[in-house]
This record gives C-alpha cells, structure tokens and sequence, in this order.
C-alpha cells in the first residue's frame, strides 16, 4: 500500500463523520422553522450533526493510535522509515 493510500483509508473515518455532519448541516439550515417551535426531530437532527462533527475532529487528534496520529506519520515520512526499517531487519 502506498502512503497516499494508507493516507486515504485513515483519514475516511473521520472525513465521513464530517460529511455526515455537514449533510445534516445543510438539511437542518434549509428546514423552515420558526427558533420560537424546536420539535423533537430538530433536536435530535441537531444532536446527529454536533456527535458526528466532534467526532471527526477527534479522531483528526494526533494521540497515541489514533487516526490522526497515523495520518500525521504518513504526511511526515515516519510510517516510511518505520516500514523500511521492519523490511531490513
């Protein structure tokens, strides 16, 4: 797998959250209603969109195994090194 594809797989996850969550966005900005009458579906469309944004940002976190850490390795070149040193031994 190249590093531009191992880039793509793992940045997936947390770009499909944001799609989500900007679908939603624009479902829930088109929907005419008035800020006096939230239902029950509002809230909870609004609840969908907030989890899955947050969600995307935090999986964007470089931490320990998380995706963003691993998508920072393969912009940085260390998953590179990592591999070739791996192959070597």
């Amino acid at each position: 797998m190249t590093s531009f594809q191992r880039f793509i797989f793992l940045i997936a996850g947390p770009l499909g959250n944001i799609l989500v969550a900007g679908v939603l966005f624009f479902i829930f900005v088109k929907k005419p209603t008035s800020p006096l009458s939230i239902s029950f579906w509002d809230y909870t469309l609004y609840s969908i969109l907030l989890l899955n944004f947050l969600t995307g940002l935090f999986n964007l976190i470089p931490g320990d195994e998380s995706d963003g850490s691993r998508a920072l390795e393969v912009i940085t070149g260390k998953y590179a090194k990592r591999v070739a040193l791996k192959n070597k031994s």
